[in-house]
Formats: structure tokens, C-alpha cells, sequence
């Protein structure tokens, strides 16, 4: 497909993809009915504005947050099955989350320690990476590290927590969009958009990355753009696990996705990941509300499934070939 057919054609899929998400529930709610005011039942506009499209708009700057983070992080690291979650960032964000639930605080707050202890771990991995020059790969398990002790840290504090709270933070560490208001969005919507235009901004960078540090280095990528790739990567992960807790693998499919459509030039991979990335989460958590309803199951359980289907056909398809 031509690249400058693939944005146009995605766009339109996905504004087709996010009418349905908002649409199906335990009831079908046609849109054209909620806006026209032919809709019979007076509750169907309520739930349809004031609880299914702020989960929606949650699930889709979730999904464009992460999809975009899992590029800039293939890109730095060089590779293929790098995810937003490799560098820790998610069990400091996921261990702040853990104790401000179990503390009784307020939604606000416990979104705050989130993103505070996924910036925290952003900082000591940064700091691990300039002081040892260390290569992507010890970048990876020193990520793998803390994220070992990091979980250790909320396994105490659930042995800890009262069962009632323990059972609201597991809902919400495995992607729990039930929370999410328009409140808690447009802030946090404000603060991913600046970032994903940023991260646009240093696609030719990127595209010299992807060759290894010594070409990139004599191209003109200085240190200071590689940090700059790093901390937009690492913000827009601790943001998007602020807003609904852990969301395995969505950053890791989307990229792989995006590049059949849009290439490999980060100018149109980019684009392509923050659209393809938001549909994907939005579909998986559409699925999670519907399938077992009345039941929920949470997205990072729908996008567990997905990504570890998808992860064994990556490797399958490498030792083929």
C-alpha cells in the first residue's frame, strides 16, 4: 500500500472503529439516534456521552500513547520486541499506583504517585545509561532488573493491604478503564498530544537510529537527541499507565502493525502507530466489557492474549527463517 494512501484509509478506519467501540455495550446505542434526539430511552444519551465515549477517548490516548512509545523504543534500543514496559517504567508507575490504592486516596492522587514512580525508575535507568555508557542491551536487563523488584514492592504491599483494596489494585495494574471521566482525560490528552507531535519532530533521528549508534553519531544525532527520544518514550509510558494501569503488549504489536501499513520512515510510522495503537486498545477494551458481560474483563487481559499469540509468531516466523 502507498504510504500517502495508508493515513487517509487508516484515519477512516479508525473513526469507524472508535463509532463502534462507543456504540456496543450491554445495549447497542446508534449514535445517529443520541445526537438527533430519537433515541426512546432518555438514560441511552447519558450512557452514551457521559460513560462510553470518555472510556473510548481513555482507551484510544492509552493505546496512541503506548503505540508510539513501543516505535521510539525499538528504535533506540534497535529492537524489534522492545516495549514501553522494558525499561521498568511500569512497575515504578504500577508500584506508586499499588500504594496509593491501597492508602484509600483519591483517583487524582493515585494517578499522580503513578506517574511520579514511573518517572522516578525513568531517571535511575537514564542515569544507569550515561554513567556505565552501557549498550541497549544492559539498558534492557537492568529495566528487567528493577522491574523484578519493583513487583516484588507491590506484592508486599498487597500482603499487607486489606482484601478490598488488593482486589481494586489488581483490577486497575492489569488496564482498567472503568475509571476514566473526561476530568482525568483532557488533562492528560493535553500532555500526550505535545509529546507525540515532539516525537513526529525527530523521525529523521530516529530513521538514523535504527542503523546503530556509530552511524547515527556521525550523521549528527547527538547524545542530547537520543535523551530527548528517551524521556518522550518513557513520559508518554508513565502517562498512559497513570490513566488505567498496565497494558501488556500494546505497545509492542502496534509498531510491527504500523510498519505494514505506513513503512519504515518514522515521518508516516509515527502517525500511523499513535492511530493504530489508539483502534487496537479501544477494540480490546470493547471486547473486555462485552464478552463476558455482565462481567468485565480488564484490556490488558484481552491485549495479554493478543500479544502473546502475536510474540510466538514473530519468533516462529524468525527461526523459519
Amino acid at each position: 500500500m502507498k504510504v500517502r494512501y495508508a493515513m487517509p484509509l487508516l484515519i477512516f478506519i479508525a473513526l469507524v472503529i472508535l463509532t463502534l467501540c462507543a456504540s456496543v455495550g450491554a445495549s447497542f446505542i446508534p449514535p445517529w439516534e443520541v445526537f438527533s434526539g430519537a433515541s426512546h430511552d432518555p438514560s441511552s444519551r447519558e450512557i452514551f456521552l457521559m460513560l462510553r465515549i470518555p472510556r473510548t477517548f481513555a482507551a484510544f490516548v492509552v493505546g496512541a500513547s503506548l503505540g508510539v512509545s513501543g516505535a521510539l523504543f525499538q528504535s533506540l534500543l534497535r529492537n524489534p520486541l522492545a516495549d514501553p514496559y522494558t525499561i521498568g517504567v511500569s512497575g515504578g508507575a504500577s508500584l506508586g499506583a499499588a500504594a496509593g490504592i491501597i492508602a484509600g486516596l483519591s483517583y487524582p492522587s493515585i494517578a499522580l504517585l503513578s506517574l511520579g514512580g514511573g518517572m522516578a525508575i525513568s531517571f535511575a535507568v537514564n542515569a544507569f545509561a550515561r554513567r556505565e555508557n552501557s549498550s541497549p542491551s544492559s539498558i534492557i536487563l537492568a529495566g528487567v532488573s528493577l522491574s523484578l523488584i519493583l513487583s516484588s514492592g507491590v506484592t508486599l504491599l498487597f500482603a499487607l493491604g486489606e482484601s478490598r483494596s488488593v482486589h481494586k489494585a489488581l483490577l486497575w495494574l492489569m488496564g482498567d478503564f472503568s475509571l476514566a471521566r473526561i476530568s482525568f482525560l483532557v488533562p492528560t490528552a493535553a500532555a500526550v498530544t505535545p509529546l507525540i507531535i515532539c516525537a513526529f519532530f525527530y523521525a529523521p533521528h530516529l530513521d538514523l537510529m535504527t542503523y546503530g549508534p556509530a552511524y547515527a553519531k556521525g550523521s549528527g544525532v547527538s547524545r542530547r537527541d537520543t535523551a530527548a527520544v528517551f524521556w518522550i518514550a518513557s513520559t508518554l509510558t508513565a502517562l498512559a499507565v497513570s490513566l488505567c494501569g498496565v497494558v501488556a503488549f500494546a505497545g509492542l504489536v502496534t509498531p510491527h502493525v504500523a510498519r505494514r501499513i505506513a513503512g519504515q520512515s518514522h515521518r508516516s510510522l509515527i502517525p500511523a502507530c499513535a492511530v493504530a495503537g489508539g483502534c487496537f486498545l479501544a477494540l480490546c477494551d470493547t471486547i473486555g466489557r462485552t464478552l463476558a458481560n455482565p462481567y468485565e474483563l480488564p484490556s490488558g487481559v484481552v491485549t495479554g492474549i493478543v500479544g502473546g499469540f502475536f510474540l510466538l509468531t514473530l519468533i516462529l516466523r524468525g527461526k523459519r527463517r
